[in-house]
């Protein structure tokens, strides 16, 4: 969410992808205080004897699948801002959400075992602010400056 008040969404542009994994290391540091790959809210899908990566995060969907698979409404959504919230002692660890996303894009934390919601870190996504290759960005639209990385 912006100050002007424009909802911002994260928008995904597998073909600037270096693979770095910087965008894991980050989201892992942010919410787990640890750099760990496992701990991320996004990940990076890899086919490297092609040179090809593909990130794969939340894409906030107009109707979140993962919200309606919830049998216990553990996993909500701001409306205002579109921001994800898992609340864990409603959670009981039975992974519907993981299934429900067609894009693949929630994890699940066995330890925990509970399911790793991105929250765009309560509105200023880790992943896009370090993204240098642009392969991830937080805009309210693809026509935005920042988007295909015309304002670096």
């Amino acid at each position: 969410m912006s100050l002007t008040g424009v909802v911002k969404k994260l928008y995904l542009q597998a073909d600037l992808c270096t693979g770095c994994r910087l965008c894991e290391a980050v989201c892992s540091v942010w919410h787990e205080g640890v750099t760990n790959p496992e701990k991320a809210r996004l990940r990076v899908v890899a086919n490297e004897d092609d040179n090809i990566f593909k990130p794969v995060a939340c894409r906030q969907c107009r109707k979140p699948r993962c919200i309606s698979a919830c049998p216990s409404s553990a996993i909500t959504r701001d409306e205002q801002t579109l921001i994800m919230h898992l609340e864990p002692g409603l959670c009981d660890g039975c992974g519907k959400c993981v299934e429900a996303c067609p894009f693949g894009a929630l994890q699940f934390d066995t330890r925990a075992g509970k399911p790793l919601v991105c929250d765009l870190c309560q509105g200023n996504p880790q992943c896009a602010r370090f993204c240098d290759s642009m392969a991830i960005v937080f805009a309210a639209r693809k026509s935005d400056p920042q988007y295909r990385g015309q304002d670096r």
